[in-house]
């Protein structure tokens, strides 16, 4: 984990766009109690190491109930009489080979660096003005419950509001939902760092670097174009429409490299190969959360929305 603690206000909670106001409600669900803690192996299990890297069936299981959270969100606000509507990731198809972007994404937007301004990134928060609606949504901002993953982050998240009420509803309980929310990926981190340091992965490196050089590029890792790119936009400003189709030309290569050599798909492999080895509490504590993840599952198959519900966001 990383060294340096860090604080982390969560305000939006991926609910998308922010368009109108309302009421709090007060918080109530039911209770979920989880297996005995001897009922949990000491490595995580495949669904726990699914969940850690985000692959095998985990985005698709995950987005199911993601859409079930966000409708239950939608319809509290509707009954608050507020016109609220969010947007839920679709799942990344090349997840399974370890990519973090979908292939489609990179043919439409490369790297995204050519969408828009990149020096005013968009606001991450909900609109300022908008204090009834944030109510609503996300309850009184100084309501905050923590959770510490220790060594790595302290994350606040609301404790009333819609969104806290859709948590509840699915996953038993708010700190079940934090710790399935936030837990893994901070894991997840952990892994990424050690798989980028072994010799396997470095090998894969070379590989994709000599796969750039045939392609008359010269980039010492993938992680290099996208910030090499961002000084050269700054150097040399351009209309977006003519930087557009190079910086998608050269992403496809890019990705065309990582497929043939099987970087991503390396980096997958290594993670999960360390998950697998993570020590026994931290083991135990995955599938328990695997588990509870299995429970929110079965709990939104209850409220499974029906066509055009949650809409699914139009990125991929």
């Amino acid at each position: 984990m990383h060294s340096t603690a860090r604080i982390i206000f969560v305000v939006s909670l991926a609910l998308g766009s922010l368009s109108a106001c309302g009421k709090t409600q007060a918080e109530s669900g039911p209770g979920f109690r989880p297996p005995a803690a001897g009922a949990y192996e000491d490595r995580p299990t495949g669904p726990a190491i699914d969940m850690i890297t985000k692959s095998g069936d985990y985005p698709e299981r995950r987005y199911a109930v993601d859409r079930v959270d966000m409708t239950l969100t939608e319809e509290c606000m509707r009954e608050a009489g507020i016109p609220w509507s969010g947007v839920v990731d679709k799942p990344n198809p090349e997840a399974k080979y370890g990519g973090t972007i979908s292939l489609d994404r990179i043919r439409r937007h490369g790297y995204g660096l050519s969408d828009g301004d990149i020096a005013e990134p968009a606001p991450a928060t909900p609109p300022a003005d908008d204090k009834r609606l944030r109510l609503a949504l996300l309850g009184p901002p100084d309501d905050l419950e923590r959770l510490t993953i220790t060594g790595s982050a302290t994350y606040g998240y609301p404790r009333r509001g819609c969104a806290a009420r859709a948590h509840v509803a699915v996953y038993g309980d708010l700190e079940t939902w934090a710790r399935i929310f936030y837990l893994p990926q901070e894991v997840n981190l952990d892994l990424h760092q050690r798989a980028i340091a072994d010799e396997r992965y470095a090998a894969a490196v070379t590989r994709w670097r000599e796969c750039m050089k045939q392609r008359g590029h010269s980039y010492e890792s993938p992680g290099d174009i996208p910030a090499t790119l961002v000084q050269q936009y700054r150097r040399a400003p351009q209309p977006l429409a003519q930087r557009r189709a190079a910086e998608i030309a050269l992403a496809l290569q890019d990705v065309g490299c990582n497929k043939q050599v099987g970087l991503a798909a390396t980096g997958l492999a290594l993670r999960r190969e360390y998950a697998s080895k993570l020590d026994p509490p931290l083991g135990r504590e995955l599938n328990r959360l695997a588990a509870l993840f299995d429970a929110a599952e079965q709990r939104s198959l209850t409220n499974r929305p029906g066509p055009g519900a949650a809409r699914s966001d139009a990125r991929e």
